[in-house]
């Protein structure tokens, strides 16, 4: 997993640094989408689905389980390029790291905001098996060029 180094990320010119960082790990909800902006600019988009458990109580030792669906947008070209070539999918395991985004909508006359994430950097995270399955397809080349 991609280890970020939030200070040299996010800092500027000045002594401030950004505040607004968002940092998720979860599974890919639905299969991601492109699409272009009104000025044409190039994006990828797709929900991470994140799981808590946390104790109603502290004496507690029932736990209770949500899951929170997030809306990602990808507009960093290399970044899209990347979902591209890992062909990210639903269910795969999903590491992204941006800023808290709003975009107010509108719906059959009603006004909404829905909060997002641009994304800065996102990382598919392999399974044991698909490290399992890549090693072995390592493996078959380096004999078969024997």
């Amino acid at each position: 997993m991609q280890v970020w180094n939030i200070t040299s990320t996010f800092a500027t010119n000045s002594i401030r640094m950004d505040k607004n960082i968002v940092m998720l790990e979860g599974v890919i909800g639905d299969d991601y989408k492109y699409g272009k902006t009104q000025d044409g600019k190039e994006y990828a988009t797709f929900s991470l689905c994140t799981n808590s458990y946390m104790k109603e109580f502290a004496d507690s030792t029932e736990r209770t389980h949500s899951q929170t669906y997030i809306r990602i947008f990808v507009f960093d070209k290399k970044q899209v390029a990347y979902l591209q070539k890992v062909k990210a999918r639903r269910g795969q395991r999903a590491s992204v790291f941006g800023r808290l985004t709003s975009v107010k909508n509108e719906y059959k006359g009603n006004t909404f905001i829905t909060n997002n994430v641009t994304c800065r950097d996102v990382t598919i995270i392999k399974n044991k098996k698909e490290k399992d399955d890549k090693n072995e397809q390592k493996e078959s080349l380096h004999k078969s060029s024997d």
